[in-house]
């Protein structure tokens, strides 16, 4: 009887692994945000007291370069909306007649600038949600591990930067057109 119980449940369990697809998870952003959180808390107890003083100033100092930083940006992202949506008020047509008596058909170029802006917002909102954990080497290396989440973040916001700059040129583009 024994051997007929193994039996049937090393067959049920085959059939099952070979019928059942794998589930496989997915990694989310705050599954790495958790990762490096962990990693940087238990490198951080090694850390003697001043150290972890200036680690925890400098972040501070971080977040607040970036909030202030992508506050600015957003509030550029809302000023262009402010002004597409004032054009387009203003301009209710679907074309808009040139000097030389041929037309141009603007919805195009508003949905451009629409999508533009939108993408630029979004960023903006991205990158001030971001979160810069330092990477830790050892405690010779603070200030080079410092100096490189410093660095993450100017790279980061000069591609913030670009975004933003790209919608506003778009829509001085079509006002002035």
């Amino acid at each position: 009887m024994p051997k007929l119980l193994i039996a049937t449940v090393l067959l049920v369990t085959s059939y099952q692994l070979l019928v059942t697809p794998p589930t496989f998870a997915r990694t989310t952003p705050q599954d790495i945000i958790d990762t490096q959180l962990e990693s940087y808390n238990s490198k951080l107890q090694t850390y003697s007291p001043q150290s972890k003083l200036k680690l925890e100033t400098a972040s501070g100092r971080i977040s607040d370069l970036n909030k202030k930083i992508t506050s600015d940006w957003e509030a550029n992202c809302l000023r262009q909306g402010e002004i597409l949506e004032e054009y387009i008020r203003r301009f209710e047509i679907e074309e808009k007649k040139l000097t030389d008596g041929k037309t141009r058909n603007l919805s195009n170029e508003v949905e451009n600038a629409r999508y533009w802006l939108t993408y630029a917002h979004e960023a903006a909102a991205y990158q001030a949600a971001n979160k810069y954990i330092f990477n830790l080497t050892s405690e010779n290396n603070i200030n080079s591990d410092i100096n490189s989440k410093i660095n993450q973040m100017s790279g980061d916001l000069n591609i913030l930067r670009g975004k933003v700059l790209k919608s506003q040129k778009i829509i001085e583009n079509l006002v002035s057109s």
